[in-house]
């Protein structure tokens, strides 16, 4: 049964849903147990269920059906709209409470913010400094490892030609040649050390800066066409306010805009 008086008796019309007797049932507000009021709301599934069924089986074809089909719409529209108005009743204690509560704490948060961030402002510049001494000392010493292994590779070249010469000498001599040495072995490689990251730990938490890669946009026309068609629901969500606001004031013409005529139902129930 619809436990909501949507329509009484004397309202209820002949040509709609087909819709039981209302009742009224109490409903018992207890804003930390919302289980009697979420059934209180579960009973409509059944009689909507009805209802669909109603709708799937009407067909308009003439002005009497064409009647009920509207009727139904508006009981439908008038049933939702009691659904709603009863939720925002019974909710009203959750959403009180919730809502002191906020009201009491956010400042609170708002005041932790603050100060969050003027305490940040103040250590940004010196951690900002002491990332950018980090950095210039991590090129001094990558530059350090490619002159060691510049040397190394030179020495290593050295070697070479040097065995090669003794072996050039060897043979023209006519004298047996030795024994064959081991290969040289590989010239070593240096590899700078990594410094630690700009992090400042205390006993409770850390800072530290961390770098990351941002865009901004400074020119929309000369954006790739591929950025656009990805998100073509996006942007027309966030365009078209102002396309309906130049409509609604007598544009008939916008360019990139198709703009027609469309024709829609539009019920009212009362």
């Amino acid at each position: 049964m619809i436990n909501f008086d949507v329509t009484s008796s004397k309202e209820a019309p002949h040509n709609g849903f087909n819709l039981p007797a209302q009742h009224n049932a109490a409903i018992t507000k207890d804003p930390f147990n919302p289980k009697r009021l979420i059934a209180l709301f579960d009973r409509f599934h059944s009689e909507i269920e009805k209802m669909q069924q109603q709708a799937a089986a009407l067909k308009v074809i003439d002005d009497a059906t064409n009647q009920r089909a509207v009727e139904m719409i508006n009981q439908a529209a008038k049933i939702q709209t009691r659904i709603s108005n009863t939720k925002l009743d019974a909710t009203e204690p959750y959403r009180t409470i919730t809502r002191e509560v906020n009201n009491h704490v956010g400042p609170i948060l708002n005041r932790l913010d603050v100060l969050k961030c003027n305490v940040k402002a103040k250590i940004t510049p010196y951690l900002q400094q002491k990332e950018a001494e980090r950095r210039k000392r991590q090129a001094e010493l990558a530059e350090q490892a490619r002159i060691e292994n510049e040397k190394a590779a030179a020495e290593a070249r050295r070697r070479e030609a040097e065995r090669k010469k003794a072996a050039e000498e060897q043979a023209a001599s006519g004298e047996p040649a030795p024994a064959p040495e081991p290969a040289p072995a590989p010239a070593p490689t240096y590899v700078a050390p990594t410094l630690p990251e700009t992090e400042v730990k205390t006993e409770v938490g850390s800072a530290k800066i961390e770098t990351k890669v941002v865009g901004t946009i400074v020119d929309f026309k000369a954006m790739p066409d591929e950025a656009f068609t990805a998100r073509r629901a996006m942007l027309e969500k966030a365009m078209m306010p102002w396309v309906n606001a130049q409509i609604k004031a007598g544009a008939r013409a916008i360019p990139g805009v198709k703009i027609e005529e469309v024709q829609e139902v539009k019920t009212r129930s009362y």
